[in-house]
């Protein structure tokens, strides 16, 4: 899956996958983390998580491939931002919130700092399998080895559809990040949610993290 396909998507606001209010299961189930703790958001959108985290105290890093979602995560929050350009990336700096995203290619992203927390909303879901690999080793690059992770994803029938989103199973998760936890699963299908009933046997929204 090419970066022209995520770009298209945003040029012609094809993102279904964007929500507009921060997740409920963010709030219920993010832990109460040291102040200053540096957050990491791959492939982040322009998602409203991000301020809920900054609101708890946190230091958010989005990292996103469109320029377009970073500008708007900023004018629809009527935020304001300061940006500079360094190594493939280009960074818009918060000046009212502790929030950083950097616009460029996450497999290439690297940071001075080493993070204490991953926070993967619709990243893992987004991606093929063969994607995946590369993906994680970055995530794990970049993160504490003690970082505390949660991770969501969504669980169907691949028989009913491809993706994306991504069906991830619970022994795929075992491999992945064998440290987290299943801590919850949304049945999606008697929710208000973009895919049909009748399209799909089951759909389950599933909350991983860390112990």
């Amino acid at each position: 899956m090419k970066s022209d396909f995520w770009n298209q998507k945003w040029q012609t606001n094809d993102i279904g996958f964007h929500q507009d209010h921060v997740h409920p299961a963010l709030i219920d189930h993010w832990p109460e983390l040291p102040a200053q703790s540096e957050v990491l958001v791959p492939l982040c959108g322009k998602s409203k998580d991000m301020i809920w985290l900054a609101d708890q105290g946190l230091r958010v890093t989005g990292i996103e491939l469109s320029e377009i979602a970073a500008t708007d995560f900023f004018k629809e929050n009527t935020l304001t931002f300061v940006s500079n350009t360094h190594d493939g990336f280009t960074e818009y700096r918060c000046v009212e919130k502790s929030i950083t995203l950097f616009v460029g290619n996450f497999f290439n992203f690297r940071h001075t700092i080493k993070f204490d927390a991953l926070y993967d909303r619709a990243s893992l879901i987004a991606l093929p399998e063969e994607m995946r690999e590369d993906y994680l080793n970055t995530c794990k690059s970049l993160l504490h080895d003690s970082a505390f992770k949660m991770v969501i994803t969504y669980h169907y029938d691949t028989r009913d559809m491809t993706g994306p989103p991504f069906s991830i199973s619970n022994l795929s998760m075992k491999r992945y990040w064998p440290s987290l936890q299943l801590c919850n699963s949304y049945n999606m299908l008697t929710q208000s949610s973009p895919f049909p009933q009748k399209a799909f046997a089951y759909f389950n929204e599933e909350v991983w993290r860390s112990a």
